[in-house]
């Protein structure tokens, strides 16, 4: 929910939550096509670090309940936390897209 929260600040249009087609009924399972993980991948690369970070605020990603609501606690740290993230992200939709292939996203309450 962290990088959400920096994505949802800039005008990248992706949704951890809402994105991809839902396969299960209770929202915990959804599917992305090759093309909709080629078209992240694409939004993602051209969506550099240090674009999202300028929207990182700490104060009140904590008042909102941003989960894992860590943000007070060590702020510079998890931002460093949440750059790692996102490098994985990228890293995983780059890979996948020049694979060729779909993905899963399931999500747990």
């Amino acid at each position: 929910a962290g990088l959400q929260f920096l994505i949802d600040a800039t005008d990248v249009q992706f949704d951890f939550l809402m994105d991809g087609e839902q396969i299960v009924d209770d929202g915990t399972l959804f599917g992305w096509s090759a093309e909709q993980v080629a078209g992240v991948a694409r939004e993602l690369r051209a969506t550099p670090w240090e674009q999202l970070a300028a929207h990182y605020a700490p104060e009140k990603m904590a008042s909102e309940g941003v989960y894992p609501n860590v943000w007070r606690f060590d702020a510079e740290g998890e931002l460093a936390w949440l750059e790692s993230a996102y490098d994985d992200l990228v890293a995983f939709f780059t890979q996948a897209a020049g694979a060729g292939y779909g993905a899963f996203m399931t999500f747990s309450f």
